[in-house]
């Protein structure tokens, strides 16, 4: 495909995570230059800062939380923008930490899990809380599903706060919160340290649950259409390595080279081979990044999303119909 001069330059931006490697080796690998388009990954330090650099024009799109293009499309917190999500970037990686006061055997048991609780919080002089990243994100969906299950009685009781997820694990330790979900490492991380243990994870609570999307608002679809597909192909192509055992030792030293994704090689290659058992006892990668299953946009997936963002308290006064969003015509 021959990509015109006047709309070949992009402009992408995301936050350093794990989810972001297929960008990073779609840029490493020369993928995007192999395309015919030269790209400026943009490292943002945030999930508003993304938001707000796409409204104003800043980016010409992102990968960014899955709900992200949602509240933006509908004018929720922000300023009206009108969005596309042509391609899923991974599935997964969730994984939900509550506190070491608790035991597994005290979250089977209703009486026991509310004494304990209350106990907590008489101690500590405050609500239940739970934290995760944003509002608009499927940590939140994950997180009401999970407490629809075991606490469905007193959710109404509960504070849900946000926080960036590295600061999840040590604000467990301290007691400022009782539990939280958060993007692997970093429960994990809180397990290791003795403060909490992992409750559920995303394989547990829905498999395959899209999680990071490449959200591309109208304005860019329009005007440099050739050049988002052809960005849109070159990230497709990054997608199976970052799934490949024999690609892990160059992906953990791309991720490893962000100074803001904080991580040491070591830590990274551990969170690249984190497993958890999926439905069946099989132990299954927490991170996915590839297959028709995973990245192909679905009015299924739409529908899981709408959903979930409205059980969790989001955009009830909001239509948001199935096919608003997610086009799979795009790059598939």
């Amino acid at each position: 495909m021959s990509v015109s001069p006047k709309n070949h330059i992009l402009k992408i931006g995301y936050v350093p995570l794990i989810d972001s490697a297929p960008l990073m080796v779609a840029q490493e690998e020369g993928f995007f230059k192999a395309e015919g388009i030269e790209v400026s990954l943009c490292e943002e330090v945030g999930w508003a800062t993304v938001r707000d650099k796409i409204i104003h024009n800043e980016i010409d799109m992102a990968s960014t939380l899955i709900g992200l293009p949602y509240a933006m499309h509908n004018g929720v917190g922000c300023f009206q923008t009108s969005m596309t999500i042509p391609l899923i970037i991974n599935a997964n990686g969730n994984t939900i930490c509550i506190t070491s006061d608790i035991t597994k055997e005290t979250l089977g048991d209703p009486a026991a899990l509310s004494a304990a609780l209350n106990a907590r919080v008489e101690n500590k002089g405050r609500k239940w809380t739970f934290a995760t990243v944003n509002p608009y994100s499927t940590h939140l969906i994950l997180l009401f599903q999970w407490l629809s299950k075991h606490l469905k009685e007193f959710i109404s009781e509960i504070d849900i706060v946000f926080m960036p997820p590295q600061l999840a694990p040590e604000m467990l330790e301290q007691g400022m919160i009782d539990g939280f979900c958060a993007g692997e490492p970093w429960g994990s991380i809180a397990e290791a340290n003795g403060s909490g243990w992992i409750s559920a994870t995303s394989i547990d609570l829905n498999e395959n649950h899209p999680e990071k999307v490449l959200a591309v608002p109208q304005s860019t679809l329009e005007y440099k259409s050739e050049a988002v597909i052809a960005a849109g192909r070159a990230i497709l192509k990054a997608l199976p390595l970052c799934d490949d055992p024999d690609y892990q030792k160059k992906l953990t030293k791309i991720l490893a080279s962000k100074p803001a994704l904080d991580m040491s090689e070591s830590a990274v290659k551990e969170c690249l081979q984190r497993t958890f058992k999926n439905s069946s006892g099989t132990q299954t990668p927490i991170h996915k990044f590839s297959g028709n299953e995973v990245n192909k946009p679905t009015n299924e997936k739409e529908r899981w999303v709408i959903k979930g963002l409205k059980e969790a308290g989001l955009f009830r006064k909001k239509m948001i119909a199935t096919g608003q969003l997610m086009q799979n015509d795009i790059l598939f």
